[in-house]
């Protein structure tokens, strides 16, 4: 009975430590008011749903996959597009709360028809380069989204890689490229649409491009990222 108890004390230990982690997160919800986890990385059958804003401890996230710690001490798994950090949600608590308004009001000032459907719901991105070919990543996703400009691990949020705009010797993050978000001179900097096509106006350092719109909402932020 003893060796039972004790090899019960071990197993609920080795639990606790496979489900350690200090990272703080919060669930993200684009669409109702919860996300479905999984006690699985497969994401096969939902294991629970987790309400908007649910505070949990992010373990680890790998190929966009995050595995959480809810409150009760439960391992569970999602997208990681369906969380966001404590800077992102301190961070976005004013900022995107306003944004859909922002991008509406932008798209309507540039005569474009994105006005009555542009809400932060929608997965928000930026292209660049001859003909706005090459993806820059999305502009309001999780940080732990592998596509995300906040993800400084990321193939858009790193500073050293090629297709983003926080690499300042990139074409997209130069201060001197007519392609460059950070060259408050740019002629053709990086366009602002949404995942249904929808054109919201440009990312720039340049106020008075014609084509600003909606991007003139992303101004002080941007200049943020080109100092650094």
């Amino acid at each position: 009975m003893r060796y039972v108890r004790s090899s019960f004390i071990l197993f609920m230990l080795s639990i606790a430590a496979y489900c350690q982690g200090s990272d703080t997160g919060f669930v993200s919800c684009r669409y109702g008011k919860s996300v479905a986890a999984f006690a699985s990385p497969q994401l096969q059958t939902p294991s629970t749903l987790l309400k908007c804003n649910e505070k949990v401890t992010v373990l680890s996230v790998t190929n966009g996959l995050a595995r959480i710690q809810t409150k009760k001490g439960v391992c569970l798994y999602l997208t990681a597009d369906q969380l966001s950090s404590v800077k992102t949600k301190k961070q976005g608590s004013g900022f995107w709360r306003g944004f859909g308004q922002a991008m509406a009001a932008g798209a309507a000032a540039s005569g474009t028809t994105a006005a009555a459907s542009a809400q932060t719901s929608h997965k928000i991105m930026i292209f660049g380069g001859q003909d706005h070919k090459t993806y820059l990543g999305c502009l309001n996703c999780s940080e732990y989204a592998t596509d995300s400009v906040t993800n400084s691990y990321g193939p858009h949020g790193s500073a050293y890689a090629s297709e983003s705009i926080f690499n300042h010797y990139s074409e997209y993050g130069s201060a001197y490229s007519s392609y460059g978000a950070c060259n408050p001179y740019a002629s053709d900097p990086p366009v602002i649409v949404d995942e249904s096509g929808n054109y919201y106006g440009r990312l720039t350092l340049n106020e008075y491009h014609a084509q600003i719109a909606s991007g003139r909402n992303f101004l002080s932020w941007l200049s943020n990222v080109c100092k650094d």
